[in-house]
């Protein structure tokens, strides 16, 4: 879907879009946590200790702890040498959620210089911002609540926020604004007509195969 030319995208149906922006998710995180990771081999061959850059954030609860497990030293770099600069949390809660949403436009910056990555890092500042907000109104479970209640919403819990995470892939991996766009337009087509899809499941069926193959041994991996 992503790698096809971006005059293209307009023939995807929102269901493929949905899920190759998901699976893009998943590669990313394998991307950057993969080499992230044989950096820390290498140097711990030579008696050096890096901190640990990705630290599971496919099981998130939030969208904030998403962001203490993903690219956590880019993270600290920026709330030391931004956040904290322009006053943190101690000018108010409006200049707080104003120097948040400011370290999550640099952070789309600094993975690029496109506007489609200064809307993801808008996109992760409302998220992390709108959550915040809400967090005083949202139900919590009581501590007494059985297991059996308490694993399937923590589940959901996962299943939203790594899908939601997944979402903004489409302004990730998007070549500009109007492939995203394309893009955008395909999810939001509704009713989907998974015609398409189901008659391209014999092509496809290899890969997601694969792909399933791959998130099943990283997922038990992480666990």
């Amino acid at each position: 879907v992503y790698g096809q030319m971006p005059a293209l995208a307009a023939n995807h149906g929102g269901a493929q879009v949905l899920i190759a922006s998901v699976a893009f998710a998943f590669q990313i995180y394998g991307d950057f946590a993969g080499y992230s990771t044989i950096a820390m081999g290498a140097a711990r061959l030579m008696g050096i200790r890096l901190t640990l850059n990705f630290d599971t954030p496919e099981f998130s609860q939030n969208p904030a702890e998403l962001w203490r497990r993903w690219h956590s030293t880019l993270n600290r770099w920026l709330r030391d040498y931004v956040y904290i600069p322009l006053g943190g949390s101690k000018l108010g809660p409006f200049a707080k959620y104003f120097n948040l949403f400011m370290v999550f436009l640099l952070t789309g910056l600094w993975h690029g210089a496109n506007w489609t990555f200064v809307l993801w890092g808008a996109w992760m500042g409302a998220w992390i911002i709108g959550h915040q907000l809400l967090l005083p109104y949202l139900p919590k479970l009581p501590e007494n609540t059985s297991k059996s209640i308490v694993i399937p919403v923590r589940a959901l819990k996962m299943i939203g926020v790594y899908g939601c995470f997944g979402l903004s892939a489409t302004l990730f991996r998007a070549y500009d604004i109007e492939h995203s766009y394309l893009l955008w337009r395909s999810m939001l087509d509704f009713p989907w007509n998974l015609s398409d899809s189901i008659m391209n499941v014999p092509a496809a069926g290899p890969f997601f195969i694969e792909f399933l193959q791959k998130i099943v041994i990283l997922l038990l991996i992480d666990f």
